[in-house]
């Protein structure tokens, strides 16, 4: 990274992968360049994790931002980081160790928007679809032409020394219905034994399922509120499993057990999210023991993938939940066949089983069938 000591106070464990992507930059001439970027987040660092209380430090700048790079030369592009400075955010508060999810969403080629969480329970947004400024100086790396906001908090009640859902992985995305939906699972990847039983760690994880109505934010402003209506936006669908209930205009969210957290990345396959989880055996602390278990559900509505066919959906069935067995879980991946009749979705079991998901028949009404990132 060039000028790489200006970034030491900020850049933490980089746990963050970057995304490989393209954007437009002006030049003072007003001619408009085609760049290749990395996007990343600033990543780990435990005085920004609030889960850990004995050294979280509400003023330290470890892993606060998330920066694009030039690939060709190294400098920075466009920068959004804490601080109280021209471009800083300075609700800024916690790390961001999970790698961004980068949408082209026109599918022109380019990137369109950013979305990244952090260990506070929060989702940024970052519109990047106009034309940047190509070698910005240092105070405008903020890069005016891109918005930047708080797209979500999942409790805005709650003070920076409460324990906090975490994200550490990128939200994934699918379009339903014309609207976009994204889907990210809390956990605590830092801290697999993470209990209320354990270590006073007070909140069950949750996936949430989120619609942006305003891709281009041509009107929003608002962050949206993840506690469960009234006093939040979103609604309930834990109980809802084998049916397919109208979620509220912002989305939704179900949840897990004590102790168990989401630990892997999600996907979207045949208009279903796909992600799984761990819970560790808290009865023997000293052995990797644990339960991992593969969900799916439909991205409209949170009805379970597996179990019989259901009357409430067509394409989708009764229960939510795969047991995969003992350890820890690995991501799920997609085969994509030539002209896409061969499409699937594979996880491997520790015991060496592949659980194999064909493509069967998606439905507009529901979602697309899969999507893409750009890389």
């Amino acid at each position: 990274l060039e000028n790489d000591t200006v970034w030491q106070t900020y850049i933490g464990q980089t746990w963050s992968q970057p995304v490989i992507t393209r954007v437009r930059l002006e030049t003072g001439s007003g001619d408009v360049r085609e760049v290749w970027v990395a996007i990343v987040g600033f990543g780990y660092d435990e005085t920004s994790d609030p889960n850990k209380t004995a050294t979280y430090v509400s003023t330290s700048t470890k892993g606060r931002g998330i920066m694009m790079i030039d690939v060709s030369t190294g400098r920075p592009v466009a920068v959004r980081k804490y601080g109280t400075g021209l471009g800083d955010v300075s609700d800024m508060l916690y790390a961001m160790p999970s790698s961004p999810g980068v949408l082209d969403y026109d599918q022109d080629g380019f990137a369109d928007v950013i979305y990244i969480g952090d260990l506070g329970g929060n989702v940024w947004k970052w519109v990047i679809r106009a034309n940047g400024q190509d070698a910005p100086s240092s105070n405008q790396l903020y890069q005016s032409n891109w918005p930047f906001r708080k797209f979500f908090d999942d409790d805005p009640s709650r003070g920076i020394a409460a324990h906090a859902r975490s994200f550490f992985f990128a939200p994934s995305a699918t379009i339903v219905n014309g609207i976009l939906h994204l889907g990210f699972g809390s956990g605590e990847r830092n801290d697999l034994n993470c209990s209320s039983t354990l270590n006073g760690c007070t909140l069950l994880n949750r996936f949430f399922v989120l619609k942006d109505r305003d891709v281009w934010d041509h009107g929003t402003t608002a962050a949206i509120d993840g506690r469960a209506f009234p006093a939040g936006d979103l609604e309930d669908l834990t109980a809802a499993e084998d049916t397919c209930p109208i979620a509220r205009p912002a989305g939704f969210y179900l949840e897990v057990v004590d102790g168990e957290k989401f630990v892997t990345n999600s996907e979207v396959f045949n208009s279903f999210f796909f992600i799984s989880t761990f819970k560790p055996d808290l009865a023997d602390k000293c052995e990797p023991a644990g339960l991992s278990t593969l969900y799916g559900f439909l991205a409209k509505c949170g009805q379970g993938f597996f179990g019989p066919p259901s009357m409430a959906s067509p394409i989708a069935g009764t229960d939510r939940m795969l047991d995969l067995g003992t350890g820890m879980p690995t991501d799920a991946r997609l085969s994509i066949a030539p002209g896409g009749g061969g499409n699937r979705l594979i996880i491997s079991k520790q015991d060496g089983e592949l659980v194999n998901i064909g493509a069967g028949n998606a439905d507009a009404e529901h979602g697309t069938l899969y999507w893409r990132e750009l890389d």
